[in-house]
């Protein structure tokens, strides 16, 4: 499992959202299973594909003003956030392309754990507990 720290935060955002969800529609995006696939699973008691399709229909609902912030990664490389409703929840989605191998990355894609202030608004904490 990769575990990224987040050094600072940057002026952002790093990648064309756009861009990013004509690569998620058409399949073509790696989600980490931990802090993504199985995030979904628990919430919807749901299968790994029947998740991966979640998290699609989730990043392609994102819009410029979801955007939170761009954060450096311990590893270099940058990392957008933003935060979105759906299904009446706040979700959190951390997306990446990775410098190594061009991959479009879902490294996030969980509940709030805490209120989450985009451009346009302030998602409340769905999911508090969570580590």
């Amino acid at each position: 499992m990769q575990h990224f720290q987040k050094l600072r935060v940057v002026p952002g955002p790093a990648f064309d959202l756009a861009a990013f969800q004509v690569k998620v529609r058409a399949g073509n995006f790696h989600p980490y299973t931990t802090s993504a696939l199985r995030r979904v699973i628990a919430v919807y008691e749901c299968s790994r594909a029947e998740a991966r399709r979640i998290i699609q229909t989730i990043v392609c609902k994102l819009a410029k003003h979801d955007y939170v912030r761009t954060v450096r990664l311990n590893n270099g490389m940058l990392a957008d956030e933003y935060g979105t409703r759906f299904d009446e929840l706040g979700w959190y989605v951390k997306l990446l392309i990775n410098q190594d191998d061009g991959e479009h990355d879902v490294v996030s894609c969980h509940l709030t754990r805490y209120p989450l202030t985009t451009m346009s608004e302030t998602i409340d904490a769905f999911d508090p507990g969570m580590e």
